[in-house]
């Protein structure tokens, strides 16, 4: 898949990812992107993607759930002394399922997550892209509550894409979600 141009967000729903990620403090809040690829072109093949709906979910994360030493490189996992919810999020798969359901039943589907780096800058780190499956969005909203957008291309890779904002208007809702 190519590296899509930009991501549509509406006004509507960052409030309710900055609503999110607010309830969640001092941990890492988390949450779905639910939406749709939309195809540029048929021959230059770009892509951009519209969320429609930020599916709250919550962060389960906790120590051990995962062996460190898969998922950290030995001169990361000897600076982090506290792997908690403070600086981790894993979504619950109770969530994924539940918002999977109704992504088909939109006919939409889940083009990534979001979550919250309360401490630190809003850039994907070495665990959550390891934790990430490939050619994923993922939308981090930092300390300063700014929201960046990510393409995630590999286990090693990823790249920036603009976040486009717009207002949801009445007949634009309903026709994407009925």
């Amino acid at each position: 898949m190519n590296i899509p141009r930009f991501v549509e967000l509406s006004e509507e729903n960052q409030n309710v990812l900055h609503r999110i990620i607010l309830d969640a403090i001092p941990n890492e809040g988390c949450a779905l992107l639910i939406g749709k690829e939309v195809k540029e072109a048929v021959s230059s093949g770009e892509i951009n993607l519209t969320i429609q709906k930020v599916w709250p979910c919550s962060n389960v994360w906790e120590s051990g759930i995962f062996k460190e030493d898969a998922i950290t490189p030995k001169e990361s996992r000897d600076r982090i002394l506290d792997l908690s919810r403070k600086n981790r999020f894993l979504i619950s798969p109770t969530d994924q399922i539940q918002a999977q359901k109704w992504a088909r039943s939109k006919n939409l589907k889940i083009l990534g997550n979001a979550h919250s780096h309360p401490s630190s800058e809003g850039i994907p780190s070495k665990i959550d892209i390891a934790l990430s499956s490939s050619h994923n969005l993922m939308i981090i909203v930092d300390s300063g509550d700014i929201l960046r957008a990510w393409w995630i291309i590999n286990k090693k890779q990823f790249q920036e894409i603009k976040i486009v904002s717009y207002l949801l208007s009445t007949s634009r809702l309903n026709s994407t979600l009925t």
